[in-house]
């Protein structure tokens, strides 16, 4: 005989939460002031607002995600109070000026700053783009450079700390850190023995 299938536990155990009216008016009206003051644009503390609801929802036992919810609602219905509206992809281009309005034409390259040719719109040749695009690469590659130099460097004083005898095994290893507990084993296997005794 088959078994009934079996419905998530953990959904079935989380039910929604509610928030109180009056809490609810009350957190509106705070983040209206704060948002208010945001500066350059009243979207400028959106993200610290609603990180500060959701900490404060997940400590007093809210679940992290009827708390995300529950934070993003407060701060959209307190920015939709205050009048503020997102721009469109348009507006936020450089060379938007106004709706209904040509945008105004770009006299220097993009890369280079020299003037352009009649006929180009943003770079005065094939090599200036493909400068550009590689310029972009490099960036990234760079930082690539910067994580493996600062994991050479871990490594490197990792390497100057003096050995220490692991108390299980008695072979001498290098530890990660200095001064931490959990270190005084060469591995997680040897602690897990010493933990067993």
């Amino acid at each position: 005989m088959r078994r009934p299938a079996r419905k998530d536990s953990s959904s079935s155990r989380e039910k929604p939460r509610k928030l109180n009216n009056d809490r609810r008016r009350h957190l509106i009206s705070r983040a209206v002031e704060i948002l208010d003051h945001g500066e350059p644009t009243r979207f400028a503390l959106e993200g610290t607002c609603r990180h500060w609801l959701r900490a404060n929802f997940c400590l007093q036992g809210w679940p992290w995600g009827q708390a995300d919810e529950l934070a993003a609602d407060i701060v959209q219905t307190a920015l939709n109070r205050l009048g503020a509206s997102r721009p469109t992809w348009a507006e936020a281009q450089p060379e938007w000026t106004q709706p209904g309005v040509l945008s105004l034409p770009r006299d220097t390259c993009v890369h280079c700053g020299r003037d352009l040719p009649e006929g180009h719109f943003r770079f005065c040749s094939r090599i200036c783009r493909q400068a550009r695009r590689i310029a972009v690469t490099d960036r990234d590659e760079r930082l690539q450079d910067v994580a493996f130099t600062n994991q050479a460097v871990r490594q490197h004083s990792r390497s100057l700390k003096p050995e220490r005898t692991c108390p299980t095994c008695r072979e001498p290893f290098q530890p990660r850190t200095y001064g931490n507990p959990a270190d005084r084993w060469c591995s997680d296997e040897c602690r897990r023995k010493a933990d067993a005794r």
